[in-house]
């Protein structure tokens, strides 16, 4: 009896490994590795803004920013392939109440950060200083408006809490 008490035991405390060993396999590892690939290309996107403004002043740098374009392209590329495979991912209650947080802080910041991609596609097809200078003031205002919503995701380091809760 204690012999059929012990393996059963044992049994049980096998299938419970196997269980979590599958649980962070095939939901918690993906969701950090996509997680992290998010955070990753949004870092990449910013360096890629600030990179912008070291052309400023010079109106044939066109293989410059559409360089600077293309990086951007592939960063979204990477960003919208991590966003997907994270979204279908199971998740808890508490780390489904971050994501949605971070849907809506990610829209906002998004939306700005298109439209300077939409700017740099323009400052790669001028030639014109004034037109480039109106170009730039525009880069700069939008740089502005994307700070804010690029500090409160920070501030709220959303993708952070969500991984370290699949940790």
């Amino acid at each position: 009896m204690a012999l059929l008490a012990v393996i059963l035991t044992g049994f049980l405390g096998i299938r419970s490994g196997v269980d979590g060993v599958k649980e962070i396999g095939r939901n918690r590892l993906p969701s950090v590795i996509a997680l992290q690939a998010i955070r990753e290309a949004q870092l990449g996107l910013k360096s890629s803004n600030f990179e912008v403004g070291l052309w400023e002043n010079d109106t044939d740098a066109k293989d410059q920013f559409e360089a600077i374009a293309k990086d951007k392209q592939l960063y979204w590329k990477t960003i919208d392939g991590a966003w997907n495979d994270y979204q279908s991912i199971p998740k808890a209650a508490e780390e489904l109440a971050l994501w949605d947080v971070l849907v809506k802080e990610w829209a906002a910041w998004k939306k700005i950060d298109l439209e300077i991609l939409g700017l740099i596609n323009d400052l790669a097809s001028n030639k014109e200083a004034s037109k480039q200078k109106a170009l730039f003031q525009r880069y700069f205002m939008l740089g502005g408006e994307q700070r804010k919503s690029y500090l409160a995701a920070e501030k709220s380091d959303t993708t952070g809490k969500a991984g370290g809760l699949r940790l």
